[in-house]
């Protein structure tokens, strides 16, 4: 019983290891995730008229990246991507910017910048419970332009409703496609895939598929989906048929592939060609550190305190007993010393 014992606390302690580490990011999760709920989350829980580029700006800051205030424009020149003006039903209209995200920095590891495009839904229909997206795009050197489908991810999942995205571990008014969105969807895919020493990480996004879900109250197990958008780059798609089409889709590595340019040198107010957002930067995590106490009190209970009580204590305290027993010489029990001096003279060899 007591290797059972002690196997279930091993146990026990590696699933807290895993939810603290894993699931909340450790110490640095746990202060970002505050800062995010406390400059963000709070604010846009029940206000439908929460400014999202405001909690860009907070995300931004917290990530160390930026975004760019500037939306790319699409082909024939439109600053959003918009069917408010067409002629479908009024839960069907949305309108979609898309901003520029740049991290500045290049993973070290690989020739990959992080940069990507915010999808933002600027206007849409409160009858709708969240829409799904499909994004497709090709590496931007390959001649055969073989698509890579991004689609049936959380983070394609965006909810109008704050609580909602977080319950679902969906995406709050906004999506990030990054370039290493697209290089994991590629490693997901084949295992054994080796990128070569020249891959630049950079992709062209032809298509983007708007998909929106109708909940029933009173149906809820049978959401209902309609194929309300597409926009492309004029790359023909045979597959689906949406509420509306629009070929003007402006996604090409040069619309937003901006840290390349930058040589990683930060953004500032006095050198900002790409024209990033700069506030929050840099972000004082410090009302946050209290995790540190949280966590590493956690971990003290875990790793000293239980296993000191659990393990040691008990033999521990059983031998401080027993070297004062035996340094009683008015025990009973106590074993006698070893003579060190005797009266009698040894024998002698004669």
């Amino acid at each position: 019983m007591k290797w059972i014992g002690r196997i279930l606390y091993i146990l026990f302690v590696l699933i807290v290891i895993g939810f603290v580490e894993l699931i909340a990011g450790g110490t640095e999760g746990i202060r970002v995730s505050e800062y995010v709920h406390n400059n963000v989350t709070k604010y846009a829980k029940d206000n439908p008229d929460y400014d999202i580029f405001d909690g860009l700006a907070h995300l931004n800051a917290v990530s160390k990246t930026y975004y760019s205030k500037d939306s790319i424009h699409t082909l024939d020149g439109q600053t959003h991507y918009d069917t408010t003006g067409e002629s479908i039903a009024d839960e069907y209209k949305i309108k979609i910017g898309m901003y520029p995200h740049t991290v500045v920095h290049k993973n070290p590891q690989f020739n990959l910048y992080s940069d990507g495009v915010f999808i933002l839904i600027e206007d849409y229909s409160d009858e709708v419970a969240y829409y799904k997206l499909e994004v497709t795009g090709y590496y931007a050197n390959d001649p055969e332009k073989k698509q890579i489908v991004l689609k049936d991810q959380s983070f394609l999942n965006i909810y109008t409703d704050v609580v909602d995205a977080n319950m679902a571990r969906g995406s709050f008014k906004v999506a990030l496609i990054a370039n290493n969105t697209f290089a994991n969807s590629i490693l997901q895919s084949d295992n054994d895939f080796k990128f070569p020493d020249d891959y630049n990480f950079e992709y062209h996004i032809q298509a983007i598929d708007v998909h929106a879900i109708f909940v029933d109250p009173d149906k809820p197990d049978t959401p209902k989906t309609v194929h309300i958008y597409r926009m492309t780059d004029g790359t023909t798609f045979a597959s689906g048929n949406p509420e509306v089409l629009h070929e003007n889709l402006n996604l090409s590595p040069d619309t937003y592939n901006f840290s390349k340019h930058m040589n990683g040198q930060l953004p500032t107010e006095d050198n900002n060609p790409y024209n990033l957002v700069l506030d929050y930067h840099p972000v004082d995590l410090s009302p946050y550190n209290f995790a540190y106490w949280i966590v590493y009190g956690i971990y003290f209970l875990l790793f000293i305190v239980v296993p000191y009580f659990w393990f040691i204590h008990k033999p521990l305290m059983r031998a401080i007993r027993k070297k004062k027993d035996d340094d009683d010489l008015n025990n009973p029990d106590r074993k006698p010393l070893p003579q060190i001096f005797s009266d009698v003279e040894p024998k002698s060899e004669e």
